[in-house]
C-alpha cells in the first residue's frame, strides 16, 4: 500500500525548507510506526495496529504519468479518491496529480499489506453503535500508549477504518492491560503529520531529548470557520487545544482528550444508525457514558501535570466504566 504526499513550496519559504520540514515529518512518521508497532506486537504476536504499518519512505520528483510502471494504477486511485471527495463535499480539494508540473516533489510512504475495505471515516455514512463504540475505544488505547510511549500529542483526528478478522485488540497503559472488541472493524490513524512526539536518544553514554512538533499558529486557517463548511467544529478544536496548551506546541499536553471528544461529537454520533438491536443500542448509552466522562475529566482533572488519555484511564470514573475489560 502507497501513501503519496506532495511537498509544495510555500510562500516566503524556500524548496530546501520545504524538503527539511518534510524530512522531520518523515523521520516522525517512522519513528511513531516502528516504535508503536512494535509494542503492539508485542502484547499479541501479529495483532493488528491502529498506526499504519510504515516500511519505507522515499522522496520523487517528476510528472507521475513518466514515473515506472505503477503509475498508471496510482493515478486510477487518484482519481477515484478525488471523485469521492467530490461527492461528499460538493469540491475537488487538492489538484489531481496529473496536472503537477515536472520539477514537482512528492514524498512516499510504503506501508504495510493493503487492510480490506480501507476508506476515511469521513466516507462511512452509517455505523452500528457497537462498531461506534469500537472504533472510538481503539482510537482512545492507541493515543493512550502513544502518550505513554512517545508523549504523543496528536494536533489533528485523521482517521481511516477498514476490516478485520481479529475479534479483539489488547492494549497496555500504566502496566495494565483492556481487551477491545472489535467488531469486524480496525480504526487507523492515518495522519500525524501536525503531531507533537519525542524521543529519547542515547549516545556515548548520554541521553538526550528530541522533540518533533510544528508550529500549529502559523496555519492560522486552522483556526477560523470554513465558510464552506459551516458545519465543521474542526477549528474550535484547535482554539480549545491553544487555549490548553497555552499556544506552546512543543509542549506535551493533555489536548488528546479534546480530540477524542471531538471524534464522539462531531463524527461518530452522526453516523450512527437508530434501527439496532438490544445490544448495539446498549453500545452507543456505553459510548455517551465515556464521552461524558472525558467532559468531566477535562473540567476536573486535579493533576497539574494531566498526561491526557492516560490519565483518564487511570481514574476511577474510567475503571468502573471498564471494570469488565481488564485482563
Amino acid at each position: 500500500m502507497i501513501k503519496l504526499v506532495p511537498i509544495f513550496k510555500a510562500r516566503r519559504t524556500s524548496l530546501d525548507d520545504c524538503i527539511r520540514d518534510s524530512a522531520s515529518e518523515m523521520l516522525a512518521n517512522l519513528l511513531l510506526s516502528r516504535r508503536l508497532n512494535k509494542r503492539v506486537s508485542s502484547l499479541v504476536k501479529d495483532q493488528p495496529s491502529n498506526f499504519m504499518n510504515m516500511i519505507r519512505v522515499s522522496f520523487i520528483r517528476g510528472k507521475l504519468e513518466v514515473l515506472q510502471g505503477w503509475s498508471e494504477k496510482l493515478l486510477g486511485a487518484c482519481k477515484v479518491y478525488r471523485d469521492m471527495i467530490a461527492a461528499i463535499n460538493g469540491k475537488l480539494g487538492m489538484p489531481h496529480p496529473s496536472q503537477y508540473q515536472s520539477g514537482q516533489h512528492y514524498l512516499m510512504f510504503w506501508l504495510g499489506e493493503p487492510i480490506p475495505g480501507l476508506r476515511p471515516l469521513s466516507m462511512i455514512f452509517s455505523l452500528r453503535s457497537d462498531e461506534a463504540y469500537s472504533i472510538f475505544r481503539q482510537v482512545m488505547f492507541a493515543l493512550a500508549m502513544a502518550e505513554e510511549t512517545l508523549k504523543l500529542n496528536i494536533n489533528g483526528l485523521h482517521l481511516m477504518v477498514g476490516e478485520t478478522h481479529w475479534d479483539y485488540i489488547v492494549y497496555e497503559v500504566k502496566g495494565k492491560r483492556y481487551r477491545v472488541r472489535t467488531c469486524g472493524k480496525l480504526a487507523i490513524i492515518s495522519d500525524i503529520s501536525k503531531s507533537r512526539l519525542e524521543q529519547v536518544i542515547v549516545r556515548d553514554g548520554e541521553a538526550t531529548v528530541r522533540v518533533f512538533f510544528k508550529k500549529i499558529d502559523r496555519f492560522p486557517q486552522l483556526f477560523q470557520q470554513d465558510p464552506e463548511d459551516t458545519e465543521s467544529t474542526q477549528h474550535s478544536i484547535y482554539q480549545e487545544t491553544r487555549q490548553r496548551n497555552g499556544n506552546n506546541w512543543s509542549k506535551f499536553s493533555d489536548t488528546n482528550l479534546v480530540w477524542i471528544r471531538y471524534l464522539y461529537d462531531s463524527i461518530l454520533r452522526k453516523k450512527i444508525r437508530m434501527d439496532q438491536d438490544r445490544n448495539a443500542m446498549s453500545s452507543g448509552a456505553l459510548l455517551f457514558q465515556f464521552r461524558e466522562e472525558i467532559s468531566n475529566h477535562l473540567n476536573n482533572c486535579s493533576n497539574s501535570n494531566c498526561k491526557g488519555i492516560q490519565c483518564l484511564i487511570t481514574s476511577s470514573g474510567f475503571q468502573q466504566l471498564w471494570r469488565d475489560h481488564c485482563l
